[in-house]
């Protein structure tokens, strides 16, 4: 049997005791030196091992041994673990489920800009999945004028919230998230969320070197099964995915954009337009093509301003991405062509679009100096696919043949002649 330390810390007090006794009374013990050194070091080492004793007997006292408050029946665990409830266990699961569900869904998702509705979809299973939200919308915020638009661009979430204004426009500008389970009465974001049209329970901004790039928004939130933290833990997830894509979405772009104009080079220009078509299609979906050429531009070429040309033609391209939605297509047709791909649209809706398209080009060769402009305008041709299956190059060459006719009649716009059904449904939109 092994003593306990108690016994063993009163011994080890009582030879310290002797020690310091031999060391200062001589008569009782013949070892004493009589150089004082030597009983000086013999009372200092009686005197820590007296305190080395009490010590071990005051651990000893203060300690009781393992399993002494325990009942008879109960298991001598030293560190029992803190009661959670289902959701805390089940939160690790719900992240590790979301990671997976993104590398699969990754390795099939394009790598251009006709990625962002397939990561809407992404988005609004995972925050069901993961928090029982039966609304989510998800928006990117525009890097010049800051205007909200929907990842998804289809009739069922058309609009958007204004992005100076309201409790998107306070997330928006502020960084500041909103979860309604953390609001207070008389808060700003709880006033704010009050005077929405819609009843938000989170509004998470998308942040990135400290400004916002996108906001996702979540109704109908079961708080019952998820915390605030875990609520947290995967908006920042997903925050990190939609971050990715991004990335990735720009090193494709600046793999495959042509270094003058900032748009799609020609040889991926017809095969990105050549999968829409066959996208399209398959859904049932109707497309639009333009080819929209910047004409007057020799004059510059003529007179040596070569430079002033490329940069022309570089803002001219950069206004047209701007104007086309993020999974429609624009690319270089030819040296001062371009060519636009509008999905989901008929002849007619097609037709305003590319009106205000033009206007926006007309304005921005005006405000150019009166030497630059001169000379300097916009012509299109426009071509529809109805309700026929044509092919990317088909309904290209349509386009250019619009315009050359436009050309001649001296016209802004000219449009593919419509035949047939397409024709009917031409004028009746």
């Amino acid at each position: 049997m092994r003593p306990r330390p108690a016994t063993i810390g009163f011994w080890m007090a009582i030879l310290g005791l002797a020690a310091v006794a031999a060391a200062l009374t001589p008569s009782l013990l013949d070892t004493a030196s009589e150089e004082p050194g030597v009983s000086l070091g013999l009372v200092l080492a009686g005197c820590a091992l007296t305190l080395l004793g009490l010590g071990l007997i005051a651990r000893t006292e203060r300690t009781p041994p393992l399993g002494a408050n325990l009942r008879p029946n109960e298991p001598p665990v030293a560190i029992r673990a803190a009661p959670q409830n289902a959701a805390s266990t089940q939160s690790p699961a719900v992240l590790h489920d979301a990671c997976l569900t993104f590398l699969d869904w990754l390795d099939e998702a394009p790598r251009d800009a006709t990625v962002w509705p397939a990561l809407d979809q992404l988005i609004r299973e995972t925050l069901h999945n993961g928090l029982r939200a039966a609304r989510v919308r998800s928006f990117r915020v525009d890097s010049q004028g800051g205007a909200l638009s929907p990842l998804r661009t289809d009739a069922a979430d058309a609009g958007a919230p204004a992005p100076d204004e309201g409790l998107f426009g306070h997330v928006v500008a502020t960084g500041r998230a909103f979860l309604a389970p953390q609001t207070r009465p008389g808060d700003l974001l709880a006033e704010l969320a009050e005077r929405e049209p819609d009843e938000w329970d989170i509004v998470w901004p998308v942040r990135r070197e400290g400004r916002c790039v996108g906001v996702i928004a979540c109704g109908s939130v079961d708080w019952t099964e998820r915390s605030v933290s875990e609520a947290q833990a995967l908006l920042r997830l997903l925050q990190s995915f939609w971050l990715h894509i991004a990335d990735r979405v720009a090193l494709y772009e600046a793999e495959t954009r042509d270094k003058t104009t900032g748009v799609l080079t020609r040889a991926d220009l017809f095969r990105a337009a050549e999968t829409a078509m066959t996208d399209s299609h398959a859904a049932g979906e109707p497309v639009v093509a333009a080819i929209v050429a910047i004409e007057g531009l020799r004059g510059l070429d003529d007179t040596g301003r070569w430079r002033q040309r490329d940069a022309l033609l570089e803002r001219l391209g950069d206004v047209i991405r701007r104007r086309i939605r993020s999974d429609d297509i624009v690319g270089r047709f030819s040296d001062e062509r371009f060519a636009v791909v509008l999905r989901r649209l008929d002849l007619g809706l097609g037709r305003l679009i590319m009106e205000k398209l033009l206007d926006a080009i007309d304005g921005h060769i005006g405000a150019l100096d009166a030497d630059l402009r001169c000379g300097v305008h916009v012509r299109a041709g426009l071509s529809a696919s109805g309700l026929r299956k044509r092919s990317a190059a088909e309904l290209l060459a349509a386009a250019l043949a619009a315009g050359d006719a436009a050309r001649r009649e001296n016209l802004r716009l000219g449009i593919e002649p419509q035949r047939g059904a397409d024709a009917k449904q031409a004028s009746r939109s």
